[in-house]
């Protein structure tokens, strides 16, 4: 896998086809402030903001300026469905200030089949649910990430094996009960318009593989500078 790090969407919206292993990016550091997004394919009549996230941009000076958008609990982003294969990788940013309170990262809106949530628990700790006949999720044990400080946070995937990273590190190695796949068209808000994210969220990837410990950390070398850790 060719890794790219800081990358720029290949127009000037926000959700583009990349290069590699990398399907979609959303990368607040480096957008135009569009809050219309692109899919894989190219331009979704559909895809739109909810409310109104806030796009800050004034945060840092020259190569260390970063872009984020706030959502407020109200606020998420919603773009064309696109269906998950059981091996892939979610990478971004977040600096959450909202305790015991479920976060959803991504998941699907709305219709189905929806089977996969990536989200914050309420203990703070990174959570992937899923569904298998049953909902069911595997949590993170090792940090907390709802303190109110920039984390990199990767969900990496394939078959039953889940690991969750957090600013470099591995977090948590876990075994789920089943290899699942699912459809995720939302960022910030589960099904029905549940759980909302509250703070701050950039640079939201999508991978096709599952990404190493080595990437892992080679990305958050990379881009900490930006975030001040």
């Amino acid at each position: 896998m060719g890794t790219t790090y800081g990358s720029k969407p290949n127009s000037a919206l926000s959700f583009a086809v990349e290069r590699d292993n990398l399907l979609q990016c959303y990368d607040a550091m480096e957008s135009t402030g569009s809050l219309h997004f692109p899919d894989m394919a190219g331009v979704y009549s559909g895809s739109k903001a909810e409310s109104s996230p806030t796009l800050n941009t004034t945060d840092g000076v020259g190569n260390n300026k970063i872009k984020y958008f706030t959502l407020d609990g109200s606020d998420y982003f919603h773009f064309e469905q696109y269906g998950q294969p059981n091996i892939c990788s979610l990478s971004t940013w977040i600096r959450i200030n909202d305790t015991n309170a479920l976060e959803t990262l991504c998941s699907h809106i709305s219709g189905g089949p929806v089977g996969s949530y990536y989200a914050i628990e309420t203990t703070g700790y990174m959570l992937f649910g899923y569904y298998d006949g049953s909902w069911k999720a595997v949590t993170g044990t090792g940090t907390v990430v709802d303190d109110n400080v920039w984390h990199h946070c990767v969900f990496a995937r394939s078959g039953t094996n889940h690991r969750f990273y957090v600013d470099g590190s591995l977090d948590t190695n876990l075994t789920m009960d089943a290899a699942v796949t699912g459809t995720i068209n939302t960022i910030g808000s589960k099904w029905g318009g549940g759980y909302k994210f509250t703070g701050d969220i950039a640079h939201f990837s999508m991978y096709s593989v599952q990404l190493s410990a080595a990437q892992v950390s080679k990305m958050y070398e990379a881009q900490r500078h930006r975030f001040g850790v």
